[in-house]
């Protein structure tokens, strides 16, 4: 990870850390130090970081300032940090729907997130569709049973 002895180029790093360096060095961090508390869901599985990005220069030119709020996200959850899969993620609601642990549900034709589904398809809580999903029970099945009246 380089970067750090470039301080006077970008001015990062130097004095209060920016939002920008702390999410290259957070991802970083993440996919190649073993000892990091996530490096088991990253690096650990598989994940990498481009080599452009492995100087925080490279980085910044190619995602830009942080903007606030936002998180680096990956838009194919099992691909690598790099400038094709890497966008600044600012809802948090989008970024938590990438996460290998969310559950998709096709109904209609849409592709949605069962918090979605639960929300504006159901007359019940995720939670109770998880447990009907973990017994086997089919998308159809459970707009039959909890599925919200069609308003017309």
């Amino acid at each position: 990870m380089e970067g750090h002895g470039n301080a006077y180029k970008h001015g990062h790093s130097v004095g209060k850390i920016s939002p920008t360096y702390r999410s290259w060095h957070a991802m970083v961090r993440r996919c190649y130090d073993t000892t990091n508390d996530n490096y088991m869901y990253y690096g650990g599985r598989g994940i990498t970081v481009e080599p452009k990005w492995l100087k925080f220069e490279g980085f910044l030119e190619d995602m830009g300032e942080r903007p606030e709020g936002a998180t680096i996200s990956r838009k194919d959850n099992n691909g690598n940090y790099c400038k094709a899969n890497c966008e600044w993620e600012t809802s948090w609601s989008e970024q938590m729907k990438n996460r290998r642990n969310t559950i998709w549900v096709e109904y209609n034709g849409e592709r949605m997130t069962l918090t979605d589904f639960a929300k504006n398809h159901s007359t019940v809580k995720r939670q109770a569709l998880c447990n009907r999903r973990a017994q086997g029970w089919s998308t159809e099945k459970i707009v039959e049973t909890y599925g919200k009246p069609v308003s017309t």
